[in-house]
């Protein structure tokens, strides 16, 4: 039977107030796009990523693919998640507005005389925290206290500016 005035059952797994804006196939099942970020299909249950957990999204035509880079302390290798998508229709263009949309802030602050830091406010969809990453160029070593103050001290100014 299907349901009265077109309305569906709610997607398990969804937090409260949190709606599905896009879906798209893959091989294991549907990928769903939501008002607070990415639901993987996994082994029988769901994997979320928040938008502000995000650090970029791209997208290949050629394979169909969908990179997904995550947000990760500095000095950390940054986890990618690749899900080759049969049919994007206008789920990749939502990835993009959200994840672009979670981005208050985004500055590039020099630590260094050569290197700097990339400092990112994102603000979180399901409650509005505000969260800081902080990802330094290659070059930077972290182990040295004087550059891991300086990253500190970005992170600082840039969060002062934004008052």
């Amino acid at each position: 039977m299907s349901p009265l005035f077109g309305r569906r059952s709610r997607p398990s797994g969804l937090a409260a107030g949190e709606r599905v804006l896009a879906t798209a196939p893959t091989g294991d099942g549907d990928v769903m796009a939501t008002t607070y970020g990415l639901h993987f299909p996994a082994l029988g249950d769901a994997e979320f990523l928040g938008w502000e957990g995000i650090e970029h999204a791209a997208w290949d035509r050629e394979s169909s693919t969908l990179d997904v880079v995550e947000t990760v302390d500095a000095g950390e290798k940054p986890r990618r998640r690749r899900v080759e998508l049969e049919a994007p229709g206008p789920f990749v263009d939502v990835v993009r507005e959200q994840v672009t949309g979670s981005v208050i802030v985004s500055r590039e602050v020099l630590v260094t005389e050569s290197y700097g830091v990339r400092v990112t406010a994102r603000r979180r969809a399901s409650d509005d925290a505000i969260l800081w990453t902080a990802s330094p160029d290659t070059e930077l070593d972290l182990s040295e206290p004087d550059v891991l103050a300086a990253v500190h001290e970005a992170v600082e100014m840039v969060r002062a500016d934004l008052g």
